[in-house]
Protein backbone atom coordinates (compact mmCIF):
# COMPACT_ATOMS: atom_id res chain seq x y z
CA UNK A 1 0.00 0.00 0.00
CA UNK A 2 2.96 2.60 0.21
CA UNK A 3 3.78 4.28 -2.66
CA UNK A 4 5.85 7.32 -1.86
CA UNK A 5 6.71 9.63 0.97
CA UNK A 6 8.20 9.84 4.38
CA UNK A 7 5.86 7.06 6.90
CA UNK A 8 6.29 9.24 10.24
CA UNK A 9 3.34 7.75 12.10
CA UNK A 10 4.15 4.52 14.45
CA UNK A 11 0.15 3.72 13.83
CA UNK A 12 0.99 2.91 10.26
CA UNK A 13 2.79 -0.30 10.88
CA UNK A 14 3.34 -0.21 14.47
CA UNK A 15 6.56 -0.43 16.95
CA UNK A 16 7.85 -4.03 15.65
CA UNK A 17 9.16 -5.20 12.58
CA UNK A 18 8.28 -8.96 11.51
CA UNK A 19 10.65 -8.89 8.93
CA UNK A 20 14.37 -7.82 8.27
CA UNK A 21 15.20 -4.74 7.41
CA UNK A 22 18.23 -2.59 5.43
CA UNK A 23 18.05 0.81 5.96
CA UNK A 24 21.13 2.14 3.46
CA UNK A 25 20.71 5.53 4.25
CA UNK A 26 19.17 8.55 5.72
CA UNK A 27 18.24 12.16 4.80
CA UNK A 28 16.44 15.13 5.59
CA UNK A 29 13.01 16.29 3.45
CA UNK A 30 13.81 19.24 1.87
CA UNK A 31 10.38 21.02 2.05
CA UNK A 32 9.20 19.43 5.53
CA UNK A 33 12.20 18.93 6.78
CA UNK A 34 11.79 15.77 8.46
CA UNK A 35 14.38 12.74 8.78
CA UNK A 36 14.00 9.60 7.60
CA UNK A 37 16.17 6.37 7.12
CA UNK A 38 15.72 4.81 3.58
CA UNK A 39 15.19 1.52 3.52
CA UNK A 40 15.66 -0.78 0.78
CA UNK A 41 12.85 -3.73 0.52
CA UNK A 42 12.95 -7.14 -0.84
CA UNK A 43 9.74 -6.17 -2.85
CA UNK A 44 11.64 -4.95 -6.14
CA UNK A 45 11.69 -2.11 -8.46
CA UNK A 46 7.70 -1.53 -8.57
CA UNK A 47 6.81 -1.24 -4.93
CA UNK A 48 6.99 2.12 -2.83
CA UNK A 49 10.26 4.54 -4.54
CA UNK A 50 11.70 2.46 -6.89
CA UNK A 51 12.37 -0.67 -3.97
CA UNK A 52 12.70 1.81 -1.07
CA UNK A 53 10.70 3.30 1.35
CA UNK A 54 11.24 6.46 3.35
CA UNK A 55 11.06 5.43 7.06
CA UNK A 56 10.59 8.91 9.80
CA UNK A 57 12.93 9.15 12.14
CA UNK A 58 11.22 9.24 15.79
CA UNK A 59 11.94 8.51 19.46
CA UNK A 60 12.15 4.90 21.39
CA UNK A 61 11.48 1.95 19.01
CA UNK A 62 10.82 4.37 16.19
CA UNK A 63 8.27 3.50 13.26
CA UNK A 64 7.70 -0.07 12.28
CA UNK A 65 10.08 -0.78 15.16
CA UNK A 66 13.20 0.32 13.18
CA UNK A 67 15.43 1.09 15.89
CA UNK A 68 14.84 -1.92 17.77
CA UNK A 69 17.58 -4.12 17.63
CA UNK A 70 19.95 -3.28 15.04
CA UNK A 71 22.75 -4.30 13.65
CA UNK A 72 25.89 -3.21 11.18
CA UNK A 73 28.62 -4.04 9.92
CA UNK A 74 32.05 -3.31 10.97
CA UNK A 75 35.19 -3.08 8.61
CA UNK A 76 38.52 -3.70 9.97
Amino acid sequence: MYHGGIISDVKACGDLTDEPLLAVGYGKDEKTGAEYYLVKNNFGTDWGEDGYVRIGVVDGAGVCGIQTNPYFAETQ
